[in-house]
């Protein structure tokens, strides 16, 4: 609890970005740009570690998507059920 200035160490170990590594298991990552709770940047800077490190992830940001609504759609659960369909074998 508090500032992120004051607790910079603790939000660099909460943040899943950190953890990055070639050896992670493929992402699937959903997020909408409408999202009032969490902005969809940090979906972006998590791919972009992902993707640096050479791990494989695939992000969709969802156009007017929420936090759940508008993006936990038909259309996007057929998404995640090719991804692990495709990933488990």
């Amino acid at each position: 609890g508090g500032a992120i200035q004051s607790h910079k160490d603790e939000c660099k170990m909460a943040d899943p970005a950190t953890y990055a590594k070639k050896d992670n298991p493929p992402f699937l990552i959903f997020h909408g740009d409408a999202d009032p709770w969490v902005p969809h940047c940090q979906s972006e800077h998590l791919q972009e570690k992902l993707s640096a490190a050479g791990a494989e992830s695939t992000l969709y940001i969802i156009e007017g998507g929420q936090h759940g609504p508008s993006v936990m759609i038909a259309e996007n659960y057929q998404k995640m059920v090719a991804f692990f369909k495709d990933k488990i074998r």
